[in-house]
């Protein structure tokens, strides 16, 4: 199967072949089925553990198909995250670290911009304004320059401050020169008073837009440019 064929019947960056060809620089993959495999080795052992992100919910003959393929890879698990609505009905375990976040909004963006901002909580609404008022400018910057601009916010401070788990430096710059050239990676950068300080890579994959990273400066008095 190719690669347009591939993503014809996949939903969801995370499982498109571009995201397949950057996590293979760093871990073994596999495709079946209409579903993405990444193999992570176990530390100090001989076995692998498997993760389907985003991925559809399998049939029962797809998930026979899936543990033949972890006994060939000598798995001792494979982790499925369909991507799904939580209410879907299926039986609820205990979550762990997803990679995408599970609290999310989906907005039409096809509404006016009127419409989205009264849809919008009154804080949301209220910190846009204030950005504005104070001069914040948001523009896309996916150049280079956009790309050091957010790994500084984001590994010089963001992640320790939040004391989030942001993977590597190296791990987001093999993902934007993988996904960038296609199209499906972009940087939304906010500047006030002449300096950078919120930055936003944003996935995009057939009709949908998706915020996957953001890093903002640690201002005493920042106008909130991170809502825009």
């Amino acid at each position: 199967m190719n690669q347009e064929e591939w993503n014809n019947q996949v939903n969801h960056p995370l499982q498109s072949w571009e995201w397949g060809e950057f996590r293979s620089k760093r871990q073994q993959v596999d495709r079946q089925d209409g579903m993405q495999v990444i193999w992570t080795k176990v530390p100090f052992l001989a076995f692998k553990f498997g993760y389907v992100p985003m991925g559809k919910v399998p049939s029962d003959e797809e998930i026979k198909r899936l543990s033949n393929l972890g006994r060939k890879r000598r798995a001792i698990g494979i982790r499925m995250e369909p991507n799904a609505p939580k209410d879907s009905g299926f039986v609820k375990l205990k979550p762990g670290r997803n990679l995408f976040k599970t609290k999310t909004f989906i907005i039409d963006l096809t509404r006016s911009e009127e419409e989205l901002l009264k849809n919008m909580h009154p804080k949301g609404r209220y910190n846009i304004k204030v950005a504005k008022k104070h001069g914040v400018q948001i523009s896309e910057n996916s150049s280079s320059s956009g790309l050091n601009s957010y790994l500084d916010l984001m590994f010089g401070g963001t992640a320790r401050r939040q004391k989030i788990y942001a993977h590597s430096e190296n791990y987001h710059k093999q993902m934007w020169e993988t996904l960038q050239p296609a199209g499906m990676a972009h940087l939304f950068t906010a500047e006030y008073q002449g300096k950078i300080i919120a930055a936003a890579m944003i996935f995009t994959f057939k009709d949908t837009a998706y915020y996957a990273y953001g890093a903002s400066a640690a201002l005493e008095q920042t106008p909130r440019p991170e809502t825009i």
